[in-house]
């Protein structure tokens, strides 16, 4: 025959043993519930450092988009002289075919080539 006493305990270490295994699962809960909010700042972390690389990230193209229009700017310039040079040297050659005795005459200075206006978002970014 099963004893009311034996019966008792019985309960009694069950009811211990599921209220320790309780104190156990809010134990996990909380340690759970730690490492997520400790995730969730780490996220934040990430995210805020990521809008810095990114804001970084778009200071260097509009500054590589700025040289990249002086470079062509000043490629531009560059051609523009070499072509009028070509021109004035060639209009000196025809000269000097027409009149061999005719003296040549010196093109004009590349530093009046050189005063041509940059456009103005190239000035504007400087």
């Amino acid at each position: 025959m099963i004893d009311d006493a034996d019966v008792a305990t019985t309960l009694i270490e069950a009811a211990e043993s599921a209220a320790a295994d309780v104190a156990k699962t809010e134990a996990a809960y909380a340690r759970a519930g730690e490492q997520f909010d400790k995730a969730r700042d780490a996220k934040n972390v990430v995210l805020a450092e990521i809008a810095v690389l990114e804001a970084e990230l778009s200071t260097l193209a509009s500054q590589d988009q700025r040289a990249w229009r002086a470079l062509i700017f000043a490629d531009c310039q560059m051609s523009d002289a070499r072509d009028r040079a070509r021109s004035t040297a060639r209009r000196a050659a025809r000269a000097a075919l027409v009149d061999p005795e005719a003296t040549p005459t010196a093109p004009p200075a590349v530093d009046q080539w050189a005063k041509v206006d940059a456009p103005a978002d190239v000035d504007a970014d400087r």
